[in-house]
């Protein structure tokens, strides 16, 4: 294997998904989660946690969501909730009752995004 194709099979790290946390958008569905995409990027310790060089509280589920995405990678599955999109039709032009002016938009869970985040980024630098 390539020197290049191995950072692609590198494990994720919490520097990776801090990345892609800070790009998610605020404020989108969150599709059939139970928990918006802001659960996961503003997971941050207490201020009174924050070091002492005035740099912000750390992230506390960068860890565990690497291990998480990691753990999805190696394996090739991801948890069940990740497999399903909520769909919804967008009226694109044309009267509303004719059903080809609709187009589906689908919104997937906050985790399945940032995992595609993380991937994207790879990809986009290799």
């Amino acid at each position: 294997m390539t020197a290049a194709a191995e950072c692609l099979n590198a494990d994720i790290d919490s520097q990776e998904v801090l990345a892609a946390l800070h790009k998610m958008q605020n404020g989108r569905a969150s599709g059939n989660s139970e928990f918006p995409a802001e659960f996961l990027r503003y997971a941050v310790a207490p201020r009174e946690e924050a070091t002492d060089d005035g740099s912000p509280p750390p992230h506390q589920l960068a860890g565990p969501l690497a291990q998480l995405l990691n753990a999805a990678f190696t394996t090739g599955c991801v948890p069940e909730a990740w497999t399903t999109s909520l769909v919804t039709p967008l009226l694109e032009k044309g009267g509303p009752s004719d059903t080809a002016n609709y187009r589906p938009v689908a919104v997937g869970a906050p985790g399945v995004r940032l995992y595609a985040a993380v991937l994207n980024a790879r990809l986009m630098d290799f």
